[in-house]
């Protein structure tokens, strides 16, 4: 949530397990004022450890083309095992 605007969010981070299986999709979205801040990043660790702890073992997404240059710092699918 915006502390400056009360109600408005700021990003958010889930996942998606698939039926019978230890694979998810994971979906991130980051308000524009907000990206290249270390935002997503800082949600996606603790969404991992989430998914880990439900027996998630596999995830995957697809990476918007505006959003590539934090890449660099996107933990990679090794980080399930």
């Amino acid at each position: 949530f915006d502390p400056a605007r009360p109600g408005a969010l700021l990003a958010v981070a889930r996942y998606e397990g698939e039926v019978r299986s230890d694979h998810a999709e994971l979906a991130l979205v980051v308000a524009d004022g907000w990206q290249n801040r270390g935002l997503g990043f800082a949600l996606l660790r603790p969404l991992i450890a989430t998914a880990r702890r439900h027996g998630i073992r596999v995830a995957h997404g697809t990476m918007m083309a505006p959003a590539r240059p934090g890449r660099k710092g996107t933990p990679e699918i090794s980080d399930f095992g």
